[in-house]
């Protein structure tokens, strides 16, 4: 999606997207005191930085362009300063800060804004696009470098009971083995 933004002054805001809920999305974070740009993920409430940049952050009372581009576990981001008193889209080789990182732990969501401790921040010009479907024919060759490891993952659905699911030992089972 892309988004026009401004800021009052130095602070941090954000723009999320994949977001789920309060504790689990991605998100675009601007940081005006550190002077930084991150993709940040934050998952169960804990929050990392997927990529950041030191560049000066943003300037304040300037309008910028993000184009945010999600594709399957690779994340894009563009951003570029529009011109004084310019709305028009900004071509996208003309944004030239780029972060992007790669994650698909999560897969859909909505799109939202977090402000913190700013006189104010405006967003305008939100759009949205879907992106083209991949054909599963492209991916036959490499569908695991797209696909999250879940090697440490395991979904509960809460059907059926404990001894559907595993296999139990008693000790009396377990005669002439350790522990008898």
């Amino acid at each position: 999606f892309r988004v026009s933004f401004l800021a009052k002054d130095l602070g941090q805001f954000a723009i999320l997207f994949r977001y789920v809920n309060y504790f689990t999305y991605y998100a675009l974070y601007m940081d005006g005191n550190a002077g930084t740009k991150s993709i940040v993920k934050c998952a169960s409430g804990k929050c990392k930085a997927l990529h950041e940049i030191k560049d000066g952050g943003y300037a304040v009372d300037s309008w910028y362009q993000a184009q945010i581009t999600v594709s399957m576990n690779h994340i894009a981001v563009r951003i570029g300063q529009e011109p004084k008193g310019d709305m028009s889209p900004i071509p996208l080789e003309s944004m030239t800060t780029t972060l992007a990182a790669d994650d698909g732990d999560i897969s859909a969501g909505a799109i939202g804004f977090g402000v913190s401790g700013l006189a104010g921040v405006y967003f305008d010009a939100i759009s949205v696009q879907p992106k083209d479907c991949i054909r599963p024919t492209i991916l036959d060759d490499k569908i695991e470098a797209y696909l999250p490891n879940e090697a440490s993952r395991y979904i509960e659905d809460y059907k059926g009971g404990f001894e559907d699911k595993y296999t139990t030992y008693t000790p009396k089972e377990n005669s002439g083995g350790p522990g008898s």
